[in-house]
């Protein structure tokens, strides 16, 4: 009797020990189970993070590319009005040309390189108009001593740029 309860108690000491190795096994699978599937959604929620910040992000930098290129063009009509304004001066005539060279090469090189987001065709179209206001503005008598006043000349480079900042502006207020 000794001997078959010997037996028992060892029977139940096996069976112990197996039941505590299975929890141990079953807790190590649980582990690496809910682990990965942590870090596989951590990492799954950085990365939407990141797709959603950097959407928004360069949804705002349209708006914010096209009120920069409005307010450079702005500047570049007031430097061709103040230019076409008044006769040439030797002083100041060579300062202004430069700048008004200097101011197109900006918008020319805004407008190529800009993140408008403006269709293929709008933006073919805004790079047409600047090349002619670029035209209207050092055409004539422009870097010339007998360079007048040009009433004409100013007229038709605020009405280049009147019809330049539209394409622009719905962009502007997006």
């Amino acid at each position: 009797m000794e001997e078959e309860l010997l037996k028992t108690i060892i029977i139940q000491g096996n069976s112990i020990t197996n039941l505590l190795e299975s929890n141990r096994e079953s807790a190590n699978l649980r582990f690496a189970y809910f682990g990965g599937i942590s870090l596989a959604s951590t990492a799954l929620g950085a990365f939407l993070a990141y797709c959603v910040g950097h959407l928004s992000h360069k949804r705002h930098l349209k708006p914010e590319s096209a009120k920069s290129f409005i307010k450079l063009l702005s500047k570049f009509e007031e430097q061709c009005l103040e230019y076409w304004s008044k006769t040439h001066d030797p002083k100041e005539s060579l300062i202004e040309e430069a700048k008004i060279k200097a101011g197109h090469k900006q918008l020319r090189l805004y407008a190529e390189y800009g993140n408008f987001g403006l269709k293929a065709s709008k933006k073919k179209h805004l790079e047409k108009l600047i090349s002619k206001l670029f035209d209207e503005a050092t055409g004539g008598d422009f870097e010339s001593k007998k360079r007048q006043a040009s009433r004409t000349r100013i007229q038709k480079i605020a009405m280049i740029t009147t019809s330049i900042a539209p394409i622009l502006i719905e962009k502007s207020f997006e």
